[in-house]
């Protein structure tokens, strides 16, 4: 027994030696410590405008392009969001409106955005809203120079002609939760004949 009590006498009595020390400099206060949070609050704050300084937030346009597929008697039209640089943005809503249109084609989403919380298609147009999602901890942001969406309409519609139209007024990309969007360089309408 005395074996083990000098052995842990001497341990707790070495051990409590710097802790008297550490906790009467005040490197254990609890002042200190609120005002250490306070600072890493005021950095995580210079951080985010960090960020903001060095995001680049170049307008991102709207591109709709048409392929057609006459092995199938589709016409597929696309639409991409190009800029000049990447450009990450955190939402983008956009709708699209199908003027002479009698059949809801079949559109399927891209990878522009990691998220789309709202994806509806009708005959006569189509509204959609992509956002940034978190996982693990990290945010995974949209990102330009993508598909965002690609519709497929079929040929041998009683339609002879339609036009696929972006709707400027309700089609926004958000960025630190400014719009970005750059309609004077995006292509907002395209023509299609069925």
């Amino acid at each position: 027994m005395k074996r083990i009590i000098l052995p842990l006498f001497i341990l707790l009595t070495l051990g409590g030696i710097p802790f008297y020390f550490y906790t009467q400099n005040g490197v254990n206060n609890k002042t200190q410590f609120s005002t250490s949070l306070v600072r890493t609050d005021n950095e995580l704050v210079q951080r985010v405008d960090l960020i903001k300084e060095n995001t680049h937030t170049s307008g991102v346009g709207v591109i709709l392009r048409k392929k057609e597929n006459n092995a199938q008697r589709q016409v597929i039209v696309d639409v991409e969001l190009t800029a000049q640089e990447y450009t990450a943005f955190d939402a983008v809503d956009l709708k699209l409106i199908f003027e002479n249109n009698s059949v809801a084609p079949q559109c399927t989403t891209g990878n522009a955005t990691p998220l789309y919380p709202r994806f509806a298609v009708t005959e006569k147009e189509l509204e959609l809203t992509g956002t940034a999602n978190i996982t693990n901890k990290h945010i995974l942001f949209g990102n330009s120079n993508a598909l965002l969406v690609s519709c497929t309409f079929e040929k041998g519609q009683t339609v002879q002609q339609l036009a696929v139209s972006l709707d400027v007024d309700n089609t926004h990309i958000y960025s630190l939760g400014n719009d970005i969007i750059d309609i004077a360089n995006s292509i907002t309408q395209v023509t299609i004949k069925l």
